[in-house]
């Protein structure tokens, strides 16, 4: 069987198909050949500023970036023709369907969903969260609604999007799929943390309604001047709620705040491994990567977790310190020393290598695509 996983925003579909590459199974991904940079598998295995990872790559920075580093075979590249005029982007598009006849069964992760149902393929679409965009009228909005009704089953990777589901009457056709990370990369350093959490890390970009990225800023703010006066938290320069995030500390006179720009994931990992803990979201109730990242790299993390949501996805609640309020992310922080934080990467680390693992992944994966021939 030729299995492919279609597009790959955040390099979901990269990281999949990596695991089940390791497990011997014939896969491949297809990456859209313009658009957001951290769709290129580049992302995660280049260590370089040589090329700003900006929103729309250019042609210079795609040929740049095969120059640093060559993707293995298994790696494909598709234009879908976003920069061209009308007639020559329904061209391309027809490519993509084409393309995707060429394989047995098709992974749809978003929104190729749409693709696939045009293609009459056998395929599964995979949200990572894109259910939350597509309610709507316009035509694109219906057309994706339309494509997981028609599918099988849908795999989602965020338990918190199953009310949604459950609001279009599609829970029952849902299969929950973890994130897949790379422990080997993720992994823990030589860093020995401090008495008390001093060297704080959110790498949320800043938009407020679903980061909470206020709540992280004034719950520093307070434990930096009640309780550890050298703490100093580090913060992530993007996002469209940057300048209000900016114009908050200014407000409030917060010290010891480092911004920083957008990073490959090798520079990440250096980030979460000099880390005593990693503040991560606490509005919609799920983690995306960068949790189990953190958690990888054996690090504690703070976050708000739906725990009805999380519990019936995962069948069991992921350790990190459930918190959603100022109050509660200062009442973590205070309570924390080092015994707590080592203890607590430690189950991290242990519960990443169990759940999120590229093998461990991959299975999921594999299980769902039994499930398909069953059906």
């Amino acid at each position: 069987m030729r299995i492919v996983h279609f597009f790959n925003l955040a390099n979901d579909a990269y990281m999949i198909v990596k695991g089940l590459r390791r497990l011997g199974v014939e896969a491949d991904v297809v990456v859209m050949k313009y658009g957001a940079a951290t769709q290129y598998p580049h992302w995660e295995e280049v260590d370089t500023t040589e090329v700003p990872f900006r929103p729309n790559m250019t042609d210079e920075d795609f040929a740049h970036l095969m120059r640093l580093w060559t993707p293995p075979s298994w790696v494909r590249f598709v234009d879908i023709g976003t920069r061209m005029g009308l007639l020559r982007d329904v061209g391309a598009r027809a490519k993509v369907v084409n393309m995707m006849r060429e394989y047995d069964l098709v992974i749809a992760h978003q929104p190729s969903s749409i693709y696939a149902m045009v293609a009459g393929v056998p395929y599964i679409p995979f949200d990572a969260g894109f259910i939350r965009y597509i309610l709507g009228p316009s035509v694109r909005q219906r057309l994706a609604l339309r494509s997981y009704r028609a599918a099988p089953f849908v795999m989602y990777t965020n338990p918190d999007t199953y009310r949604i589901f459950e609001s279009v009457s599609l829970q029952d056709k849902i299969h929950f799929c973890p994130f897949a990370i790379d422990t080997d990369k993720y992994s823990p350093g030589t860093e020995v943390p401090n008495e008390v959490p001093t060297f704080i890390f959110s790498p949320s970009r800043q938009i407020w309604r679903e980061k909470g990225n206020d709540v992280i800023i004034r719950a520093f703010d307070t434990y930096q001047k009640k309780f550890n006066s050298e703490a100093e938290i580090h913060l992530c320069r993007w996002g469209e709620d940057l300048a209000r995030s900016m114009e908050l500390v200014q407000k409030l006179g917060t010290k010891n705040v480092v911004w920083h720009d957008t990073m490959t994931k090798p520079q990440l990992v250096s980030m979460y491994r000099r880390s005593d803990v990693v503040l991560d979201q606490f509005v919609v109730g799920s983690y995306g990567t960068a949790a189990p990242e953190a958690m990888s790299c054996g690090k504690p993390v703070v976050m708000f977790l739906d725990e009805e949501l999380n519990t019936k996805a995962f069948g069991e609640m992921p350790p990190v310190i459930n918190a959603r309020t100022e109050d509660e992310i200062v009442k973590a922080l205070s309570s924390m020393g080092r015994k707590e934080t080592l203890d607590l990467g430690r189950r991290s680390r242990d519960w990443i290598l169990r759940r999120h693992s590229l093998e461990a992944v991959a299975k999921v994966n594999l299980n769902a695509y039994r499930r398909l021939a069953l059906e």
